[in-house]
């Protein structure tokens, strides 16, 4: 009995950590995406002028890495398809193998969510003051 529950906790710890992984995506380009936009507002509505705007480089800069942000998190999603797809294909392998070469795929996977976390924070700090500079 003690067995079924704990697998019955397993699959629900596996829908929410997929959930969370969903939410986490989702979240990634809702922000990236809305400074984007929170941005080309700001210059239409407040600098109405952007050729007389203070350090133009740093809005700038903050669009290109919100951009790279959404890039990163589509290659990151991209990557872990094809680390899915390589799980399925794959499930026949030593366990010690398996475990060594999926140990890549999340290393890359995280590596690149680490980035967007990093990304969406550096931006928004270019962006603000940017804005400072600017109001």
């Amino acid at each position: 009995r003690d067995v079924e529950r704990s697998r019955g906790l397993g699959d629900v710890y596996k829908r929410q950590l997929k959930y969370s992984i969903e939410q986490f995506d989702k979240s990634v380009i809702y922000i990236a995406s809305g400074s984007l936009a929170i941005s080309f507002a700001f210059i239409k509505d407040i600098v109405t002028d952007f050729k007389c705007a203070d350090s133009k480089w740093l809005l700038i800069t903050s669009w290109i890495v919100f951009s790279s942000v959404i890039f990163i998190s589509l290659i990151a999603h991209w990557i872990s398809y094809m680390a899915h797809v390589w799980s399925i294909e794959n499930d026949e392998l030593e366990y010690e193998e398996y475990l060594k070469i999926s140990k890549k795929w999340n290393f890359s996977i995280r590596s690149m969510n680490l980035s967007t976390i990093i990304g969406i924070f550096v931006g928004a700090v270019f962006l603000i003051i940017f804005i400072n500079k600017n109001i």
